[in-house]
């Protein structure tokens, strides 16, 4: 198997309701880093009492940041500028048009978030509008 290319991973969040129940965001690659070869994932952890996990979201696209609302929604930032959204039961992505990418999220409640950019952007969304 000499020539598969070693794989690295980048976990990069990890968020949860209680300690039984979290959400961890990892990038994943292949090393020397190729950007045509990133997947990120958010996976659902579960522990009863054996660990169990489920990728609920995947994308071509490098992750930064990930937050959780008290309320249960997920929040995910990426180097290509966007936000993505899971309410519990689908994802929505939106483009906050951040050429340099963004570098954390913060949920301030199920749906209102505070983003900063790698370019200086601070960026709150409510309601899923831009302000």
């Amino acid at each position: 198997m000499e020539n598969i290319p070693e794989h690295n991973t980048s976990i990069v969040s990890i968020v949860g309701k209680d300690n039984k129940h979290l959400f961890l965001l990892a990038n994943l690659y292949y090393a020397p880093f190729d950007p045509e070869s990133v997947l990120t994932v958010v996976v659902s952890l579960e522990h009863k009492p054996e660990v169990s996990w489920n990728t609920i979201h995947s994308m071509e696209q490098w992750c930064t940041s990930m937050d959780r609302s008290l309320g249960g929604n997920l929040f995910v930032v990426t180097m290509e500028g966007e936000l993505h959204k899971f309410d519990g039961n689908q994802w929505g992505v939106t483009d906050l048009n951040c050429p340099d990418g963004l570098n954390s999220v913060w949920a301030a409640n199920d749906n209102e978030v505070f983003i900063a950019g790698l370019g200086g952007e601070r960026i709150r969304v409510i309601n899923d509008q831009i302000e």
